[in-house]
């Protein structure tokens, strides 16, 4: 990475092509207008009906209009201050947001689409259970589910920043609310403006900056983490580096450490992933500070570690991640399953118009997926070419050399100490230490990487082409962008019908099991994973346990402890050999396990409710209406 500073100093003033930068910043806001009713048309063709059509129109009609009011302050102002780059890219994140994924999803009462997915169902349930359950402390375990061993909230990837947010308020809340539809608007809003923000440090042209906040936006990526929540924060990434790159930090300690506190605050409180990736550009950030510019002695930089480091630990506490032994923390999976495959920059999985998938060694190297896009792609190929035409020999970032270092040693761990070349095996020593094993999706951290090389791409032209060119560039790139990938985007517009997408999982429907839940405080399923199979998928009788205020014996939790599962098992067994059964208890029992169920004990009731087995003693209440009858 180049240094900032000599670059903003040496590129020519926007203002010289001003009329040049207006129609290409036009150009853009039609591309990004096309686009998006490209895909709102192709969903109505499909599926004409579809909810929510209406409204994403009129969104994206807003956001062009502001696009184009922006547009022409940024002309009356003679360049984007950094106010106004924000707005550029926040409004571009809105108008994506309303074509590519769709507003429907802010409704909090709508959750159907929320069963579309694993994750998005897992956090939505462990959210509905940790709403129910009684506070605790630290406030963010979880109790009630994985009972009696409990869990957390940060292990159901619930979005612990949102859930410890709207707990206080559940009592006013809907009974049915999600939150995951309003993160998605405002991940995509926050990955705009802060990509817009970023790029803004190296120039105040507003064609450039619309072109590279929509090329964020249609950074492959982006896009293939939608099924998670959670990893949908990379504007937290771009935040950090926006960070990093401030050309003037202030002089007062205070004033520079408390941006840092917050975003890596958040980050925390979102996904430990993230908050390491945004810890390492931190890391990097002040080591420059005190080594390479020396403009803050050891002592400072001392204590913006220590303070940061203690906001982080508090947090990840408040929020249940300290729950967990350190051993536990792997979830079994050794170092170098989920990895980055080398040629992933360049490995489309299918969704390329023009590059074709490329054959991983393994199929859990899907963590790492980091494919660039044709355009930044081709901005990369053109770079090439003239660094080799003008015989440049690169150059080692030596002013930014700590986060040169920071990405690397991510790369490599990202990569893993199984080393893969597409198909190709080339080293493969698998680590079964909890020390590497924590962060066993290694695979993502190859994403601090991967936005240094977009922006590469985005600022380099600046240098070495100057202004006019390097908007065009860009500006093309971004055309090549949503074309090569527009295919991914229909699928992910498509998310508003479900056309393409899995069904929905199967709620319970039968009112019997209301009744049955309405008088009972747990709900356990018989057997649990650690036992053997159990009789059904776990969603739906969370979140029955969930409307009931049950406990629930079993979860899709990212990390639980073995030994306890074990332990658990085994009770579960003694209490069913024993015919120690309770009243109080809703049973979903498999049909391995139902002779040794009922083996002694034959007050036991069960019947057969969509398909699946509940068994219950009666109640006293019960037993008397039973009598009455």
């Amino acid at each position: 990475m180049m240094d900032h500073q000599s670059l903003a100093k040496a590129a020519p003033s926007p203002s010289q092509h001003r009329r040049f930068d207006l129609a290409v910043y036009a150009a853009v806001c039609l591309l990004l207008l096309a686009d998006a009713l490209r895909l709102i048309q192709s969903v109505a063709a499909t599926t004409p009906t579809t909810a929510g059509l209406g409204a994403d129109t009129l969104v994206v009609g807003m956001c062009f209009a502001l696009l184009l009011a922006f547009g022409w302050l940024s002309w009356r102002h003679q360049g984007t201050s950094a106010r106004l780059a924000f707005l550029i890219g926040a409004t571009c994140g809105a108008l994506f947001f309303a074509s590519t994924i769709g507003s429907a999803i802010l409704d909090p009462r709508s959750t159907e689409w929320l069963l579309r997915g694993d994750d998005w169902g897992t956090h939505y349930a462990g959210w509905a259970m940790f709403r129910n359950s009684p506070w605790t402390w630290p406030p963010g375990l979880l109790p009630t589910l994985m009972y009696p061993r409990g869990t957390a909230i940060v292990y159901t990837d619930s979005l612990p920043l949102l859930a410890l947010s709207f707990k206080p308020l559940s009592p006013w809340l809907p009974d049915t609310f999600q939150y995951t539809g309003g993160w998605f608007a405002a991940s995509c809003i926050l990955q705009g403006g802060f990509a817009a923000l970023l790029v803004q440090r190296w120039t105040r042209s507003a064609a450039l900056t619309a072109a590279s906040a929509a090329l964020f936006l249609y950074a492959p990526i982006l896009l293939n983490r939608l099924p998670h929540a959670t990893l949908m924060a990379q504007w937290l990434i771009l935040a950090a580096l926006w960070l990093y790159f401030r050309p003037q930090p202030p002089r007062a300690l205070l004033k520079e450490a408390w941006p840092w506190w917050v975003i890596s605050g958040v980050s925390a409180l979102v996904m430990p992933y993230l908050a390491m990736m945004v810890l390492a550009i931190f890391g990097a950030y002040w080591v420059r500070r005190s080594w390479v510019e020396r403009e803050r002695g050891i002592a400072q930089t001392a204590i913006a570690f220590f303070s940061t480091g203690l906001i982080v630990a508090t947090l990840w506490w408040l929020s249940g991640a300290l729950s967990l032994k350190f051993r536990n923390s792997n979830g079994g999976i050794v170092h170098g399953l989920y990895s980055f495959n080398l040629l992933g920059f360049f490995n489309s999985f299918g969704w390329s118009a023009v590059l074709p998938g490329i054959p991983l060694a393994r199929p859990e190297q899907y963590e790492g997926y980091a494919y660039l896009g044709l355009g930044v792609i081709c901005l990369l190929a053109v770079l090439l070419v003239e660094s080799i035409a003008r015989l440049r020999r690169p150059q080692v970032p030596r002013f930014h050399w700590p986060l040169l270092a920071v990405t690397l040693f991510l790369t490599a761990f990202a990569a893993s100490t199984v080393l893969t070349l597409g198909p190709w095996t080339l080293i493969n020593l698998p680590l079964e230490t909890p020390l590497l094993s924590t962060f066993r999706s290694s695979g993502r951290f190859i994403w601090i990487a991967y936005y240094l090389v977009m922006l590469g791409a985005i600022v380099l032209p600046l240098k070495r082409f100057g202004h006019p060119t390097a908007i065009l560039l860009v500006a093309c790139a971004f055309g090549l962008q949503a074309w090569d990938f527009s295919q991914a985007h229909l699928y992910d517009a498509n998310l508003r019908s479900g056309t393409g997408w899995p069904p929905a999982l199967r709620p319970l429907l039968d009112p019997r099991w209301d009744q049955l839940a309405a008088n009972r405080q747990h709900m356990v399923l018989v057997p649990v994973a650690a036992c053997g199979a159990a009789p059904g998928p776990i969603m739906p009788f969370e979140l029955l346990a969930a409307r009931h205020s049950m406990t629930f014996n079993a979860a899709y939790v990212a990390r639980w402890n073995p030994a306890a599962e074990v332990h658990y098992c085994q009770d579960l067994v003694d209490q069913l050999a024993s015919g120690a059964l309770s009243q109080d208890e809703l049973y979903v029992v498999s049909d391995d396990w139902l002779a040794r169920f009922g083996q002694n004990n034959h007050a036991i009731t069960c019947e057969m409710l969509d398909g699946y087995r509940a068994c219950t003693l009666a109640t006293p209440a019960e037993s008397v209406a039973q009598r009455s009858r």
